[in-house]
């Protein structure tokens, strides 16, 4: 009988050279402080593999499943390395006690602008900011049980950028805003970025933030504003025929740049038309819509990019120094070897490729079925101009004449209202954190339409709330009878050639 990749007892696996030559690997790169995160680890797996064994990836299991090399099963794989797993736990974010009273505020403020300046759904644009970093999953590592940290290099500071999408009320995406850390344009992109041209044709736009952080600043709100949400404001209003007198309206966090007189005198005096309304602070995660869907498809996006070039990486790599990875030395001497694979995790490499990520995360959730699911929490179009809300305003001079004068601009706000922090020590951790091997239109098909019903077979939510495979294929004790398997691969060999690059619609399978 034959068996996929079988770790269960160490020195007893199905593929015993593949699996010490990837163990071998992982720990000589451990061994000179490489970062080894998920999607590092999956990547280097996925090269090996489909180096050594690509049958492992064709082979179709009893309950039809196919192996992937999944997040779940790299765990088992570390694990019986007898590595363990470091990592933040998600941080909940601190909602007000009183959220339901402070939310139903929010939702006749909006409810009234949009009523009295006749506002339709394309005009109503929510921008979030959301931190990206660089190298995906540095909130969790792996390293031997019991041991203690070892020094990683590229982690004495968050190599990060910032990333500003939004939506319309009309589910359309705008083009998103990079901010990266810098005060010239050699902290940005290189021109010849993958994907670079595409980007620019998008829309998106790429800015420095004349600083040490990659936070938004006054200067770069400004340049959102001008290139990106008034061109879309402008060119809204010209194919929906109305008058240029037509007020839009933009939501966005309750930060101190956005919040600040600086910013709102600015906006007051060079547009006028474009409204502001913000969302109550601590309440981003229950009456953003970003925050309830966007985001989490954005970032998986991003992550399963990342992933690809890792792969990708790792595969060029084997393919140059083929003979010196089949060395039978225990560990390989990382400082010398060059057999190793050293992937390049410097800044300007992982910039240069953010490029591709964002635009393919643009495209992932540039779907209406998408933007107008995430709208439908408390905030959607037709939730605001309904019949009920209307009755709402109508009467809130008599059922609650404090609000209405603060609404009406005649009060001042009861509270001061809580500052949103733009981004926490524990960003990356905050939201979901899909695993990097799901595919991202089951994960839109999940946001959209919700439930556990909604996943395909072979896929689950775990405690987190976060999808992961559930697949015979992932079982690292599986055994697959040798008549289930090509006559080919019946008996495991080693390809004879160095494997294909790594791309075409198979790429979003591993």
């Amino acid at each position: 009988m034959e068996q996929l990749p079988e770790v269960n007892q160490l020195g007893q696996d199905s593929y015993p050279k593949l699996c010490k030559k990837i163990r071998r690997h992982l720990e000589a790169l451990r061994a000179i402080g490489t970062v080894l995160t998920m999607v590092t680890i999956r990547g280097i797996m996925v090269a090996f593999i489909k180096n050594e064994q690509p049958h492992l990836f064709t082979h179709v299991t009893r309950d039809g499943s196919q192996f992937r090399c999944s997040d779940t099963f790299v765990r088992k794989f570390l694990r019986n390395m007898g590595w363990s797993f470091r990592c933040s736990t998600r941080a909940a974010q601190k909602i007000p006690a009183n959220h339901a009273e402070i939310l139903r505020t929010a939702f006749l403020r909006q409810a009234m602008l949009i009523r009295d300046y006749a506002i339709p759904a394309e005009l109503r644009v929510n921008t979030d900011q959301t931190q990206i970093v660089y190298q995906q999953g540095t909130n969790s590592t792996w390293n031997k049980k019991g041991e203690k940290q070892v020094a990683t290099v590229g982690q004495e500071e968050k190599r990060a950028f910032t990333l500003m999408p939004s939506i319309s009320g009309g589910g359309t995406m705008l083009a998103p805003q990079a901010i990266f850390a810098g005060k010239t344009s050699a902290s940005l992109p290189s021109l010849n970025s993958p994907g670079y041209k595409e980007a620019i044709a998008i829309g998106m736009k790429f800015e420095v933030s004349l600083g040490n952080n990659y936070w938004s600043t006054q200067r770069t709100m400004r340049a959102f504003v001008k290139d990106i949400l008034v061109p879309y404001f402008i060119q809204m209003i010209r194919e929906l025929r109305l008058p240029e007198t037509q007020f839009c309206l933009w939501i966005i966090d309750c930060w101190s740049v956005h919040k600040s007189e600086e910013f709102r005198t600015w906006m007051k005096v060079h547009y006028p038309w474009i409204l502001l309304c913000f969302v109550p602070g601590g309440c981003t995660s229950l009456f953003q819509p970003l925050d309830v869907g966007i985001q989490r498809t954005l970032k998986h996006a991003i992550k399963r990019a990342a992933h690809r070039d890792v792969v990708a990486e790792a595969t060029a790599l084997i393919a140059e120094d083929d003979d010196g990875l089949e060395s039978d030395s225990e560990l390989i001497e990382t400082h010398s070897n060059p057999a190793l694979l050293k992937l390049d995790t410097s800044l300007p490499t992982l910039r240069n490729r953010c490029v591709q990520w964002i635009v393919d995360a643009f495209h992932a959730c540039n779907k209406k079925e998408l933007v107008f699911k995430v709208g439908d929490f408390n905030c959607s179009q037709t939730s605001l101009t309904s019949p009920v809300a209307l009755t709402a305003l109508r009467e809130l001079p008599t059922t609650d004449s404090d609000l209405y004068r603060e609404l009406i601009g005649q009060k001042q706000p009861t509270e001061t209202v809580v500052e949103e922090e733009l981004f926490a020590d524990d960003e990356e951790v905050k939201g979901y954190c899909d695993e990097s091997d799901i595919p991202v239109d089951v994960l839109i098909t999940h946001v959209t339409s919700g439930g556990v019903a909604a996943l395909p077979d072979g896929f689950q939510i775990d405690d987190e709330g976060n999808l992961c495979r559930n697949s015979a294929a992932e079982d690292p004790e599986l055994v697959v009878e040798a008549s289930d398997l090509p006559v080919a691969v019946r008996r495991p060999k080693r390809a004879a050639k160095a494997p294909r690059p790594y791309g075409g619609d198979a790429m979003w399978e591993h």
